[in-house]
């Protein structure tokens, strides 16, 4: 179950909002999951729920901007991690 919607202007979408049931890996558990993305106001929402009793497992309500480390922007490997600490 899930609903997914994208408002964009040509390029990459300037709001995504994201609310579903998925399955958390780490905990075995369904989980539910409310995201809003949006980037004209630099804003990022996320709040994760367990399904069966409703405590909250994560919960993000930032400045875009502030939102690094995460998804694509991860450190994957040891080299990159390296790079990394090298520009700091």
């Amino acid at each position: 179950m899930s609903l997914k919607a994208r408002m964009k202007d040509p390029g990459k979408p300037y709001i995504e909002i994201k609310n579903c049931l998925d399955i958390n890996r780490d905990l075995d558990k369904v989980v539910e999951i409310h995201q809003i993305i949006d980037r004209r106001n630099n804003w990022y929402y996320k709040k994760v729920t367990d399904y069966e009793n409703g405590s909250v497992i994560r919960y993000a309500n930032k400045p875009l901007s502030d939102h690094t480390g995460h998804g694509a922007t991860k450190i994957n490997n040891v080299v990159d991690c390296k790079n990394y600490v090298e520009a700091i």
